[in-house]
């Protein structure tokens, strides 16, 4: 199907947008710790990219109701069935530049879904915000009310090291680009080790986004990440989150994997 401005026009108008979700899983404990809530358009039966939804957004202005939709469709499906201690959220940044900050967005939702901020995680991705004080004034408020706040894609640029230090996160979510093959990049090690010492400074927890082998989460647990999420456990799903036999077995192999390098 050939994704147009005006299919993607009626499912902005329609709402017709629904959530996936992909747990985040401590391999210490062998359980989920979160579950990160992905959007997609619907349109006929057919899957419209968060991508095209949001170019289509950005260019006619309608950005803030294209996240206010995604937000609430998240919340009320997290809320419908909650089996994990915790909702990632992604913020579009953007609105910040035109926002104001103190808006009550994600409070008024929780509220709505009976949902305590403490349960709830807000991922920033601070690449689109143009003014840093509008970003510092947002993760204040937000954090004062209770909620989380994680760093999404956290990569190799030194500006990204910069806003760790300025966000001082809680969690920060280490790009795929660097976790990929990272048990023969020396480079990304390196990288990665960068990442993990400042986490730790700073008192945040981290996490591999985007594995795909049990190599993978074999060198980023050496290197002393706390949580992963990405392909090799599982893929998003369209339903109330269920801790599929295969993601479990996935997990009690990498733990027996994990125990043997360590020896």
């Amino acid at each position: 199907m050939k994704i147009t401005p005006e299919i993607i026009k009626e499912v902005i108008e329609n709402k017709d947008i629904f959530v996936e979700f992909q747990p985040i899983y401590s391999l210490n404990t062998k359980k989920v710790i979160g579950l990160e809530a992905l959007a997609r358009g619907d349109y006929k039966g057919e899957v419209v990219s968060p991508y095209f939804l949001f170019n289509y957004a950005k260019q006619n202005g309608s950005v803030v109701e294209v996240d206010r939709i995604c937000r609430e469709k998240a919340m009320h499906a997290f809320a419908v069935d909650k089996t994990a201690p915790a909702l990632f959220v992604n913020f579009e940044t953007s609105v910040l530049n035109d926002k104001d900050t103190g808006s009550d967005g994600f409070l008024k939702t929780a509220a709505d879904n009976n949902l305590s901020p403490e349960s709830i995680v807000i991922e920033l991705n601070s690449a689109n915000v143009k003014d840093t004080y509008d970003l510092m004034m947002f993760v204040d408020y937000y954090r004062t009310k209770g909620f989380l706040i994680a760093l999404d894609n956290v990569n190799t640029e030194q500006a990204t090291v910069n806003q760790i230090l300025m966000v001082n996160p809680d969690i920060i979510k280490i790009d795929r680009a660097i976790v990929n093959s990272i048990e023969s990049n020396t480079y990304n090690q390196e990288v990665f080790k960068t990442i993990i010492n400042t986490a730790k400074r700073i008192g945040a927890m981290t996490v591999a986004e985007g594995v795909e082998t049990v190599d993978e989460v074999i060198t980023c647990m050496l290197m002393g990440v706390d949580y992963f999420q990405g392909y090799y456990f599982s893929r998003p799903e369209q339903f109330n989150f269920l801790f599929s036999n295969e993601a479990r077995l996935k997990l009690e192999d990498a733990a027996q994997r994990l125990n043997l390098s360590i020896k």
